[in-house]
Order: structure tokens, then C-alpha cells, then sequence
């Protein structure tokens, strides 16, 4: 967030994120570049802030004066509350509301979207800041991965849109992906967007899937670590835990076009498990790997999990995706050869 008419200030937050609000003679044009560069991991978006409320009022009304200020009649609108450790009772999308209706009765028009000017109310402790710009090619419609949405009812899980973003932002098709493994699987929700564009999916896990949703996507077979596989599944859920897995066993199953990995252990633990199913990857196949936030170390964990990796894989990027809590997205392709 660039600051305009006010000092340097710098607001930690919770959960390893840090918001960062500085004054700069450049342009925000200037810094869309340097957002863009596959080297940053942990920006969200760069916005100018046009205003910042100290002690906010919890109705809400002193935010409701200071936007009539930033909105401007004859350009449409859309407000985006994020709540980040703050008292507030109300909901994110129950502000959004509040506000929106208050600048609607005073003449300004919303549009949800394709707005000419986008508004971001971050409440953080007892600031309220007010951001709001043009809107950007970067900047992700975090509506779609909120529960309110018709999308995500029928989801899985909250993970499924984590997937949906990664693919996008690493430009990964995912109907090119015939099979793959996911690692970590449970509740399924990885699972059930691969199922959705037509992959065959060989899950493992010692937790339960929803069985009952991703069946209604294919064919779903369960089985033991050891046992011979079924000839017909669309969704082959291996229960175990994914280092009691003999890998070898697996190569049977056909070429696998991507390892997907999202479980909750630390990094370099992820990375050995990755590593043992590596060698059912094809050349050119993708990884996609969640590195968890479990302490300060990021960048250290980070280095570890790339060096051992590096062995079989290349063409690293990591970055912090709207949908990350304390984690990061890794992405990485398979050596060929």
C-alpha cells in the first residue's frame, strides 16, 4: 500500500503477514514491475492509501465520511473489507454492505464486477486504512473463494480455491494434467478439482475423504497401502500415511503429469516426501507444493526444501496467493532426462 499525504508506517500482522504503508514519489505505475517479478513471494497487492483512521468507530460511520471522500460520482465502485485481528463483531462481507448502501444512498454506484475504482478497508487492530485504485490484472476477486459464494457451497473444502488460484497464477492447465498424486490429500478437496477437469487421481491419505461429493465427480475406489489397486477408478484413495506408500508399487498406475502436496508439516519434511514420489513423474511434469509457515525460519526452511528438491526439479517459483494463510505456494517442474 503506497502512502499519499502522510508518514512512514508499518503495521505488523498476525499469522506471519506484514501490511507495509510508505510514502514514495514514485507513481504507482512506477512499482507495478516490481510486483510483478517472479522474485516477489509475499505481496498481495500494491494500492495507494488515501486515508488512515486511527480508533475507528465499530458503527462504522466515521469509515462511511472518509469514503465519500475517496469515492468519486461517475466512476463505479467495489468495497473490500479485510478484518485482521480486529474487535469488530460484524463480518468482512456484513461491512461491505454497510458501506456500499451508505455510498449508494449518496448517489454512488456500485458495481461488484467490473468496477472503475476499487476500494480496500483493511480494519487492523484499531486503524482502519483506506486504500483504493484503478483495478489491476493482478489483483484477485477474492469474492469467489469466500463461503457466501454459490461456487463454494459445493466445494470439498476451503483448499480447493488455493488450487484453482495456483494453477492460474503458474498458468498450469489443468485439463493437460491425464494423472496425478496428491499428497496429503484429505479431505479431498485438490482431489475434486482434478477430478473436475478430467484427471485421474491417485489420493493418499490416512484420513477419510468426502466420499459421498467426490463420487458424484467418478468413479471412487479405496484401498490399503499394500492391497492390488482396482482396474476401473477415477479417484484411487490410498489410505495410509504417505511414507508407508511403496512408490514402486504405484509405477503400475501409469505416467503421473503432476504431484500436488498440501500437508501440514514442515517444509523439509514435505520436500522428502516429495522426493520419494519424484521418480513416478514424468519430464516436464508439474509440482505444486504448499510450504507452511510453522515458525520464523521462511526463508531458511524455504532454501532447504528448494535444495533438496533441485536434484529432480527446476524453474522454482514461490508466492504468497490471496488464498494463503501461513503458508506459501511452490511451484516447480520436473527435470527431463
Amino acid at each position: 500500500m503506497l502512502l499519499r499525504n502522510g508518514g512512514c508506517k508499518m503495521v505488523p500482522i498476525p499469522e506471519c503477514e506484514v501490511a507495509l504503508a510508505f510514502e514514495t514519489p514514485l507513481e504507482p505505475e512506477k512499482l507495478f514491475p516490481l510486483f510483478e517479478s517472479k522474485q516477489l513471494t509475499y505481496v498481495d497487492a500494491i494500492m495507494p492509501i488515501r486515508d488512515w483512521i486511527t480508533n475507528y468507530k465499530t458503527d462504522m460511520s466515521d469509515i462511511e465520511e472518509a469514503l465519500m471522500k475517496v469515492a468519486e460520482k461517475g466512476k463505479s465502485l467495489k468495497i473490500e473489507v479485510k478484518r485482521i485481528d480486529t474487535d469488530v463483531e460484524l463480518s468482512a462481507k456484513t461491512i461491505e454492505v454497510q458501506l456500499g448502501k451508505r455510498l449508494e444512498s449518496e448517489g454512488f454506484v456500485a458495481d461488484l464486477k467490473n468496477p472503475q475504482l476499487r476500494i480496500l478497508v483493511a480494519l487492523i487492530w484499531n486503524n482502519a486504512i483506506i486504500a483504493a485504485d484503478m483495478p489491476r490484472v493482478y489483483n484477485t476477486d477474492i469474492d469467489k473463494f469466500r463461503f457466501f459464494n454459490p461456487i463454494a457451497k459445493e466445494s470439498v473444502s476451503r483448499a480447493e480455491f488455493k488450487l484453482i488460484e495456483a494453477l492460474g497464477f503458474f498458468g498450469v492447465d489443468a485439463k493437460s494434467i491425464k494423472r496425478c498424486i496428491d499428497l496429503g490429500a484429505a479431505p479431498g478437496g485438490w482431489s475434486a478439482i482434478m477430478m473436475k477437469a478430467g484427471a485421474k487421481v491417485i489420493a493418499i491419505d490416512n484420513a477419510p475423504l468426502e466420499y459421498e461429493k467426490l463420487s458424484t465427480l467418478g468413479k471412487v475406489e479405496i484401498t490399503e497401502p499394500n492391497a492390488s489397486p482396482p482396474d476401473s477408478w477415477d479417484l484411487l484413495h490410498i489410505k495410509a500415511n504417505v511414507r508407508d506408500v511403496d512408490v514402486a508399487r504405484l509405477d503400475n498406475l501409469g505416467p503421473i503429469d503432476a504431484i500436488l502436496v498440501d500437508m501440514n508439516i514442515e517444509p523439509e519434511k514435505s520436500a522428502e516426501v516429495v522426493d520419494r514420489f519424484s521418480p513416478l513423474l514424468r519430464g516436464g511434469g508439474v509440482l505444486i507444493f504448499t510450504v507452511k509457515l510453522v515458525d520464523e525460519k521462511v526463508e531458511s526452511r524455504l532454501s532447504a526444501a528448494k535444495e533438496m528438491l533441485s536434484r529432480d526439479f527446476e524453474g522454482f517459483r514461490v508466492k504468497k496467493l490471496q488464498h494463503n494463510r501461513l503458508e506459501l505456494t511452490m511451484f516447480a517442474t520436473k527435470k527431463r532426462g
